[in-house]
């Protein structure tokens, strides 16, 4: 993420400054290890693509993750939250799958929320799982296009 001042207007995008303005030290942070595009594997014969992107929030001018999904450009997308330890080993358990890390879109509260989680399967390989109604959803990264 770039954070642009020209003609004192601040910017924040997400490919470099215009040589004409200048590149100012900006606080967001680059990376989260989940941010990416995604194909889940065919659930109901479809398989589906999504991007976790990392934005700039225009009213709180804070930092989120959000999902979008590739193939519907009018799904405005979904607000992730990181989910919590207590979550992430509670999807494991009840997914039969080693999860170390998730972003949730739902209920907050909810001890199995929807989300993307990563984690190793039964046989100890590396993967992505979407948990959509109560599915835990093989997945694969792929190039953002």
């Amino acid at each position: 993420m770039y954070k642009c001042m020209k003609d004192g207007s601040l910017s924040y995008q997400e490919r470099p400054c215009e040589p004409s303005s200048t590149a100012l030290k900006t606080e967001v942070k680059s990376g989260d290890p989940m941010v990416g595009c995604y194909a889940s594997a065919p659930s109901y014969g479809v398989s589906e693509r999504f991007e976790v992107k990392q934005e700039r929030n225009a009213y709180s001018k804070r930092t989120v993750l959000n999902l979008y999904a590739i193939d519907k450009p009018s799904w405005n997308g979904s607000e992730l939250q990181t989910a919590t330890a207590d979550q992430v080993h509670a999807i494991g358990e009840a997914y039969h799958f080693d999860a170390k890390q998730g972003l949730t879109f739902g209920a907050r509260g909810s001890r199995l929320p929807e989300g993307l989680y990563r984690g190793r399967n039964t046989a100890g390989e590396e993967g992505y799982f979407f948990v959509l109604q109560q599915r835990a959803i093989p997945a694969k990264r792929i190039t953002c296009s």
